[in-house]
C-alpha cells in the first residue's frame, strides 16, 4: 500500500465516515487485485478543479468550480470492462453475482453526504482509479443534513410507481414513505393484478417495486412480463429470503437493485436513488437546495472538527 499525503489538507468531514470511505475503496482496490502481487495507492491533496473537469468527470454531481480535497485509490488489478463500470454503485450489485455489493454504493452515499462527487477510471487489464472530491471549504455550518437525510434528499422526484406485494402492510408502509417522496402510487397484490394495472397506463409508470413470492403470479414472471411491455423500465426486487436465492432468479435480467426484507425507510430511500441516477429517462424532479450542496456533515447535527490529512493514514 502506497501513500501520498500532500501538505496542510483540511477538509470539515465526519471521521468514521472518511475513514469507511476510504477503507471501502481500498478494500475494493485490494479485491481487484485479489492473490496476485500488485500494488494499492492512496493520494491526498487539495486543488483547484475547473468547471469543464467537473461537468465531463462529475457530471452526476452538481458541485460549483473551486477547491476541493482530492483523494485517489488506483490499483494495478484486473480492471473492469464498460457495463461492469457502470454498475459498481448499485446496492448488492458484485463482480461475482452472489453476495452484497454494498461497498461501493456506501462510498457514493457518503460522498453525496459530504457535497461531493466520485468518478472512476478503469480498463480490463489494467487497473482502476477512483477519485474523490470533497469540499476544502465549507461557507457555512447551518442547515446541515445527516446521511439519511442526504440520501433522502437524493431520493426525492414526481412520477407514477407501480408497487406490488401480497402484504397490505408493506404496501402501505412504502406507498406512505413514496407519497412522501413527492411520487404517485399505485399498489397491487400480485403479479396478475400488476400487470393489469401497468397495461392501463404503461407510458406514465417511472419504477416498479416487485416482491418476489407471490401468489397468482410471482415476481420473476412479473419482471419478465412488464420487461415484454416495456423492456427499459427499472424494476426494484424486494424479497426476504437470501439475496443468493433471489438473485438467481434474475441472472438474466438486469434489475435496477434488491432490497432484502425487512427494510428501514432510508434503504428504501437509497435504492431509489440509484434506480433514478442510473435511469436517464427518469430524471424526477430534484428538489435539492444546490446552494446547501456543501453543508452536509453525515449522522449529527452540529458541525464535526476539521480533519487533517495525517489522520488518514492513523
Amino acid at each position: 500500500l502506497a501513500q501520498e499525503l500532500g501538505p496542510d489538507v483540511v477538509l470539515e468531514a465526519d471521521v468514521g465516515q472518511l475513514q469507511q470511505l476510504i477503507l471501502n475503496l481500498v478494500l475494493n482496490a485490494a479485491e481487484a487485485i485479489g492473490d496476485n502481487h500488485g500494488q494499492v495507492s492512496v493520494r491526498v491533496r487539495v486543488r483547484d478543479v475547473t468547471a469543464a473537469e467537473l461537468s465531463k468527470r462529475y457530471a452526476p454531481f452538481t458541485l460549483p468550480d473551486g477547491p476541493y480535497t482530492e483523494i485517489t485509490v488506483s490499483d494495478n488489478g484486473v480492471g473492469m470492462d464498460e457495463r461492469t463500470r457502470q454498475q459498481i454503485f448499485d446496492p448488492f450489485f458484485t463482480t461475482k453475482f452472489m453476495g452484497r455489493g454494498l461497498g461501493l454504493a456506501a462510498a457514493l452515499g457518503i460522498v453525496r453526504s459530504h457535497g461531493g462527487g466520485i468518478a472512476v477510471e478503469s480498463e480490463t487489464g489494467k487497473g482502476t482509479t477512483f477519485t474523490v472530491l470533497l469540499p476544502s471549504e465549507q461557507e457555512a455550518t447551518e442547515n446541515l443534513m445527516t446521511v439519511v437525510e442526504a440520501i433522502t434528499e437524493t431520493a426525492r422526484g414526481e412520477g407514477l410507481v407501480l408497487v406490488v406485494d401480497d402484504e397490505v402492510a408493506i404496501r402501505s408502509m412504502i406507498q406512505h414513505e413514496l407519497e412522501g417522496l413527492g411520487y404517485t402510487v399505485i399498489t397491487a397484490e400480485h403479479g396478475t393484478q400488476a400487470l393489469e394495472l401497468f397495461d392501463h397506463v404503461p407510458d406514465e409508470v417511472q419504477l416498479v417495486l416487485l416482491d418476489l413470492n407471490m401468489p397468482v403470479l410471482d415476481g420473476a414472471e412479473t419482471a419478465v412480463a412488464l420487461r415484454e411491455r416495456k423492456p427499459d423500465i427499472p424494476i426494484l426486487v424486494m424479497s426476504g429470503i437470501a439475496d443468493d436465492d433471489a438473485l438467481r432468479q434474475f441472472e438474466t435480467m438486469q434489475i435496477s437493485g434488491f432490497i432484502p426484507k425487512p427494510f428501514a425507510p432510508d434503504q428504501l430511500a437509497q435504492a431509489i436513488a440509484v434506480a433514478r441516477q442510473k435511469t436517464k429517462s427518469w430524471v424526477g424532479k430534484d428538489r435539492r437546495d444546490r446552494n446547501a450542496a456543501k453543508q452536509v456533515t453525515p449522522d449529527r447535527r452540529s458541525a464535526p472538527p476539521p480533519v487533517r490529512a495525517r489522520s488518514l493514514s492513523e
